[in-house]
């Protein structure tokens, strides 16, 4: 399955075409989607005592703060928790191994994806006489988190909402007390192993062309409103 997905994510970042990408990375996301739902209910069958873990992952500057807003929506949309160190440039997700493969695998092509986006809607900026680099990479970005975030919210909770209703053999409670007892896992990871995290509010967006160029982008990728806050 995690082959599929790459294969996918990797004829997503290549095409010149949008609406081919959108195809190819909502159909990436729908699998991870399910992936996570076939792990979660062979673990229930199994018993498995596999818990949760975590994997860092690099946030690099500049821009650390639209990454990490990206890599946050990526990770809750696929059951994870998400830490941001920026001092230290990166964040930890903790989840199920994998889920956290998942994100790791969207995150990268997402942002492979945003920034070649960001570039050409940039040069079109320049083009057209625009210097304010910086402010338009910011809001660009920021808004290409935001609007993936819901969409690969809905995603998943389509998929998940989809598989509940042929569930019942494989969960007799059904699949949504499986998922749930994984979310709290994952939770009462997380607070063990960042007891003392806060909510920090990321810079403003201030471009307003970047944040419509962002925005189009996401819808472009297929998979909210300003000022998000990430666990740091």
């Amino acid at each position: 399955m995690l082959a599929r997905i790459r294969a996918l994510l990797a004829k997503a970042e290549a095409t010149g075409f949008p609406e081919e990408a959108e195809a190819l990375t909502t159909k990436a996301q729908e699998l991870m989607a399910r992936h996570s739902i076939d792990e979660a209910l062979l673990a229930a069958r199994t018993h498995g005592a596999d818990g949760p873990g975590a994997r860092r992952i690099g946030v690099d500057a500049p821009y650390e703060d639209a990454k990490a807003v990206l890599l946050d929506a990526v990770a809750s949309a696929n059951r994870c928790r998400a830490v941001w160190d920026g001092d230290l440039g990166f964040t930890t997700v903790v989840g199920f191994e994998a889920d956290l493969e998942a994100v790791e695998l969207l995150f990268t092509s997402l942002l492979v994806q945003g920034t070649a986006a960001m570039t050409e809607a940039e040069a079109g900026q320049r083009a057209g006489g625009r210097k304010r680099t910086k402010t338009f990479r910011q809001s660009f970005l920021m808004a290409y988190a935001q609007r993936l975030g819901s969409r690969l919210a809905a995603d998943t909770a389509r998929v998940t909402a989809e598989a509940d209703t042929g569930a019942a053999g494989d969960a007799p409670g059904g699949l949504l007390p499986v998922l749930a007892a994984r979310d709290v896992a994952v939770t009462e990871t997380a607070e063990r192993m960042f007891p003392r995290t806060t909510t920090s509010r990321v810079r403003g967006v201030s471009d307003a062309e970047g944040w419509t160029h962002g925005t189009a982008a996401a819808d472009r990728a297929r998979t909210g409103a300003p000022g998000p806050g990430i666990d740091r």
